[in-house]
C-alpha cells in the first residue's frame, strides 16, 4: 500500500479544515489577437493563400482563436492537428 504525505495528523482534521474553505477570488486571463490581424487573415485568404495557425498554446486556446478569426465554424477535434498526430 502506498502512503501519501500529509500535513494533518488524521483524515478528520483535514476534512474539517477543507470543509470550511471559501473562494475569495477568481482570475481570468485573456491574450487578445493583435489589432488588424483579422483583416490580414481575410486579405491572405482572398489572395488564395493557405493560412494556418501554428502555436504552442493549449489546443482550446488555439481553437478559440480559429473561431474568432473565422477559420472554423465550431470547435471540434477535426479542426486541429496536434504535433503528436
Amino acid at each position: 500500500m502506498m502512503t501519501q504525505f500529509s500535513n494533518f495528523e488524521n483524515e478528520n482534521d483535514r476534512a474539517n479544515i477543507e470543509s470550511h474553505l471559501t473562494l475569495i477570488a477568481s482570475v481570468g486571463l485573456s491574450d487578445p489577437l493583435r489589432e488588424g490581424i483579422d483583416e490580414s487573415i481575410i486579405a491572405l485568404s482572398e489572395g488564395r493563400t493557405n493560412v494556418r495557425i501554428v502555436s504552442g498554446d493549449h489546443k482550446a486556446a488555439v481553437m478559440a482563436c480559429g473561431l474568432t478569426l473565422g477559420f472554423v465554424d465550431q470547435i471540434n477535434d477535426d479542426s486541429c492537428i496536434m504535433s503528436s498526430d
